[in-house]
């Protein structure tokens, strides 16, 4: 299982460089989507932590706070979404970030820019 989940992740890598994707291109086979919603989520907490750590935080805030919007066991944050945070450096991630946040059948919570 292992190897399909690695080989499906380079299949994603490989739609998200060439910015041609749908979102149910990143459903696995018998998956499905059960729920959308578009948040705003903020990143405060993540300025709390040492310069050096910020983004690391806000990445880890950000699958923290859906986790617990959504009751969801799996987070899987976009590569869109992990750049945004990313784009100013580690030192200056953004106090609050807009996501759309998609709730499949399989417990399973995909966050995408929204």
């Amino acid at each position: 299982m292992s190897e399909e989940k690695e080989v499906r992740k380079e299949e994603i890598k490989e739609k998200v460089k060439e910015e041609k994707f749908k979102i149910e291109d990143f459903l696995y086979e018998d998956e499905s989507i059960k729920e959308e919603r578009i948040m705003t989520i903020n990143l405060r907490d993540a300025k709390k932590a040492p310069l050096y750590k910020r983004s690391k935080k806000a990445v880890k805030l950000l699958k923290e706070l859906v986790k617990r919007f959504t009751k969801q066991k799996e987070i899987w944050i976009s590569q869109e979404v992990n750049e945004a945070i990313w784009k100013r450096g580690i030192k200056k991630p953004p106090r609050k970030i807009k996501v759309k946040i998609i709730i499949t059948n399989k417990d399973r919570a995909l966050v995408f820019s929204a």
